[in-house]
């Protein structure tokens, strides 16, 4: 959600991937994000850089026909509406949103929790973190910081990945100094207000999940945050992903943690029971 008025006037500078009514499925892992001297532009990767495994005929889809992602990528990009391909398109998947039937549940001990009420195949896209877009510094002046359970990085253009907690300090960011000017921020997305079902979904050291970065409108810096099956999930396991925390690195911060295993057992001894409503 885009609200806050210094995270709008950052909106109207952000380049959008424009494919010319070209279907980009065979070469979605082909690009790299935009940058100055791209005109706004996604950049195709270099003869011989990494893209990540390529298809048996050379291609570099993202997704097989079924949908599902065949390996995690540090970035892929989706056709979008300067597509001319139709919306059922192999790689219109995180921009056609959530299909997956998935329940907000009470956990023993752990607070609210998600869950699938049918299997999840690997690879399988199973929701999008969401919530409002805001500037770094912005987060900082509004104290949230302090509590940063529900902020997402959007620090996966540099880094290759996408962390749950946020950096608090300027001397830990990861961000190439080049990335970030007066005009062209660190962004991140906070949940604690407004969101998805994803800002339920709890950490684990074993996840079933896996977190992966998804340009689809914007060429540069805004992508989706994309959680993924990393496995097959039966129906009612709990769907769990690693935040990315590193103990100790924020003061005073703990994190309930869990082992895959006994939160599949504990999520088939319960019959799948009905699912609660969060207040």
């Amino acid at each position: 959600v885009w609200r806050h008025p210094r995270s709008l006037e950052q909106r109207s500078r952000l380049p959008l991937a424009n494919w010319g009514g070209r279907c980009i499925f065979a070469e979605a892992c082909c690009f790299l994000p935009a940058n100055e001297s791209s005109n706004g532009q996604p950049r195709r990767r270099a003869d011989g850089e990494e893209k990540g495994p390529v298809r048996a005929d050379g291609s570099g889809s993202a997704y097989n026909s079924e949908g599902c992602l065949m390996y995690a990528r540090d970035n892929l990009f989706e056709c979008n509406g300067s597509s001319s391909c139709v919306t059922s398109c192999f790689n219109r998947v995180v921009g056609r949103g959530v299909w997956a039937k998935l329940q907000v549940f009470k956990t023993v001990g752990r607070g609210w929790g998600v869950r699938s009420e049918h299997p999840l195949r690997a690879g399988s896209f199973v929701c999008e973190y969401t919530g409002e877009m805001l500037l770094d510094s912005d987060a900082e002046a509004a104290g949230l910081a302090v509590d940063d359970s529900y902020l997402f990085n959007l620090d996966g253009e540099e880094k290759g990945q996408v962390s749950k907690r946020k950096k608090t300090s300027p001397t830990d960011r990861s961000v190439s100094a080049s990335a970030l000017t007066e005009s062209n921020p660190e962004l991140c997305v906070d949940a604690s207000r407004i969101g998805s079902v994803a800002r339920f979904v709890n950490h684990c050291c074993e996840p079933n999940l896996f977190v992966q970065s998804v340009f689809v409108e914007y060429s540069r810096r805004v992508h989706r945050i994309a959680l993924f099956a990393a496995r097959d999930i039966v129906a009612f396991e709990e769907l769990t992903y690693d935040y990315g925390y590193v103990v100790g690195s924020v003061k005073d911060k703990t994190l309930k943690a869990f082992a895959a295993r006994r939160a599949a057992a504990a999520s088939s001894s319960d019959g799948g029971a009905a699912a609660a409503n969060p207040s």
